[in-house]
């Protein structure tokens, strides 16, 4: 996609969804914010941005620039423990919800979630429920966002 601006023409680049993906899952895996990832608007290109790495190959004006958009992790797109409530109370009993809203109420739940699941055999129903509603959120994140998406 082309775009004519005072000073020239820019060329805007697509990205590819299965980058946002890759993008997206890098960002999960960390706390706070220990793991970022950006995408530039005008190139497409995705840069990433880890705490404990001193040798980032990342643009000085990467958290200034408007250009760069920061990829969003599960909290910032509410795909946590809200989306896990939401499946076991489409998917499962009364009784399965109160126990899963148990085990949230201490450390390491995300472990004893799906160890719950193998349990009750629902683990690929819950991937799945999951990896829809997680592709889902994020088309309409890039929408928002104004990023061209190859797929």
């Amino acid at each position: 996609m082309l775009a004519c601006f005072a000073n020239g023409w820019t060329i805007k680049m697509g990205v590819k969804f299965g980058d946002i993906q890759e993008a997206y899952l890098f960002t999960c895996f960390s706390h706070m914010s220990e793991k970022q990832a950006f995408i530039s608007k005008s190139t497409g290109q995705i840069y990433y941005r880890h705490d404990d790495d001193e040798l980032n190959d990342l643009p000085e004006d990467i958290d200034e620039n408007e250009d760069y958009i920061e990829v969003p992790n599960q909290h910032d797109l509410d795909l946590g423990q809200k989306l896990i409530l939401d499946f076991v109370t489409l998917q499962m009993s009364d009784d399965d919800f109160d126990e899963v809203r148990r085990i949230f109420k201490r450390r390491g739940a995300y472990q004893r979630y799906k160890a719950f699941l193998i349990r009750r055999n629902m683990l690929n129903q819950w991937y799945a429920y999951e990896n829809h509603h997680v592709n889902q959120t994020l088309r309409q994140w890039c929408q928002a966002e104004g990023i061209e998406l190859i797929d």
